[in-house]
């Protein structure tokens, strides 16, 4: 049995490693107090010059310093130099520094890939909303100040992405770059360069240039039309084709694509006829593109599908085709012989599928009367 006096000195040795708070009420802590021990071990009560950092949600329009945190433990700002706008989703990075600011992505990995720039447009939070044919899906815009009185903030180029066609395996896309060009009183944005591509049939289509009298300078570029790798039944429809196209001309005779034509004097696009000098014999040639030949065109040089009902004799690969004397607008393997007629080569047969023919149109400037 100890005796009292022990009591109480085990009661106090409790208290020489530890400290114990037995029946603590709940109450409200003061947030700018907290316990701790002084130099001499002693338990002390301190206040603090602060409580925290307190992070809120912000979506206000206005322009906000990122802050930094340095090894010190510190929150830096960079002066004002990087700001984000949660109202609009915008992040600034300012600099008064030469060819600065630069983003810069490095990937340290020992392998064939790089770092990537991902611009993705979404029609729903949560990715459930198919996109739509023609949405843009980001773009990339190159702008500064001309010299107005007050200088303006003008897109002198951009580069921009879209959907051409969403449909399940068949998607495809359109890359568009534009600079800025004027009329003498109004600048705009036109299209330099367009790459679309084909939902069915595994090609490109590249356009270059804007405007009737621009100039695209090609260089030493040299042009391959590739009909073995993939064949011409597969890349072209019926009555299609591609090369030269001229856009001019108030009608046509036929609203067809895939006849032949002569331009007339009087400026509309009529029926060749070998048998006639003034239906084709000297005059420019072309293959209708669609039913208007100021919006469609005429393809005057170029490779084109000629569907069977349109073509007389038997296709030969390689062979000559003329200016037919059996029908107006046809093509035909046979050179004609009647009194008057007129021969004149169009082309050349480069390949033959279901009696269709693949024309390389590309008319003679020569031709021949026939007397007999």
């Amino acid at each position: 049995m100890k005796w009292i006096g022990q009591h109480i000195w085990d009661f106090i040795s409790r208290f020489r490693g530890d400290v114990y708070l037995e029946s603590v009420e709940d109450g409200t802590v003061v947030d700018v107090k907290f316990l701790g021990l002084d130099s001499d071990g002693k338990v002390v009560k301190e206040a603090v010059s602060g409580g925290g950092v307190t992070v809120t949600d912000n979506s206000t329009n206005a322009q906000y310093p990122l802050v930094f945190h340095d090894d010190s433990n510190n929150l830096l700002d960079d002066t004002d130099q990087f700001q984000y706008n949660p109202g609009k989703s915008v992040l600034d990075v300012l600099s008064t520094v030469s060819k600065s600011p630069i983003i810069q992505l490095t990937n340290q990995t020992a392998d064939v890939n790089g770092p990537g720039l991902s611009l993705t447009s979404s029609r729903s939070t949560d990715n459930s909303v198919a996109g739509v044919d023609s949405d843009n899906l980001g773009t990339i815009s190159f702008s500064g100040y001309n010299n107005a009185g007050t200088p303006e903030k003008i897109d002198f180029a951009s580069i921009l992405a879209y959907i051409r066609e969403r449909d399940d395996t068949d998607e495809a896309g359109r890359l568009n770059l534009k600079v800025a060009t004027s009329d003498g009183s109004t600048s705009a944005l036109q299209t330099a360069l367009s790459a679309s591509g084909h939902g069915t049939k595994n090609v490109v289509d590249i356009a270059l240039g804007y405007g009737a009298a621009s100039v695209t300078g090609m260089g030493h570029i040299t042009t391959t039309h590739d009909y073995d790798t993939v064949v011409f039944e597969t890349q072209l429809d019926n009555n299609t084709g591609h090369g030269e196209i001229l856009r001019y001309g108030s009608a046509q005779e036929t609203g067809s694509a895939g006849i032949l034509h002569f331009l007339h004097t009087d400026g509309t696009w009529d029926l060749t006829d070998a048998n006639d000098v003034n239906k084709g014999a000297s005059q420019l040639l072309g293959i209708s593109v669609g039913s208007d030949p100021d919006l469609h065109g005429m393809l005057i040089d170029g490779h084109f599908r000629i569907e069977q009902a349109n073509i007389d004799g038997t296709p030969a690969i390689g062979a000559p085709v003329y200016v037919a004397d059996d029908a107006t607008g046809e093509f035909d393997f046979a050179a004609p012989t009647g009194n008057n007629d007129f021969v004149r080569i169009v082309g050349y047969c480069i390949d033959i599928e279901s009696d269709d023919i693949l024309l390389r149109f590309k008319p003679d400037n020569t031709w021949v009367k026939v007397t007999v």
